[in-house]
């Protein structure tokens, strides 16, 4: 009888042990594919975060370019209505002529 309940105690640790070892393979697996798809996620956030990034500071440059022209045009209107505003002075002095 012992060498029979040794015979069954070898293969229940067998199949057990087996059983175990699949067991342990899968939830090792399971989280191996869980921080790869984890990394895979923080590199594509990180590469959106790069361009996104590149996208902004373009913008800044824009709009840093699209100030410098505003102020440009800003000081040509007030040039031409100063010089409106001399013109249309002469002409008070001198009388407009009369059509």
């Amino acid at each position: 009888m012992t060498n029979e309940l040794a015979i069954w105690a070898a293969l229940f640790g067998t199949i057990f042990g087996g059983v175990g070892l699949r067991l342990t393979e899968r939830f090792v697996d399971r989280k191996k594919t869980n921080l790869d798809y984890e990394t895979s996620l923080r590199k594509e956030l990180r590469e959106e975060n790069a361009e996104l990034h590149d996208e902004v500071q373009d913008l800044k440059a824009e709009t840093q370019q699209l100030r410098k022209e505003v102020d440009e045009w800003r000081i040509k209107y007030y040039n031409c209505m100063d010089q409106y505003r001399d013109y249309d002075t002469s002409w008070g002095e001198h009388g407009r002529p009369t059509g």
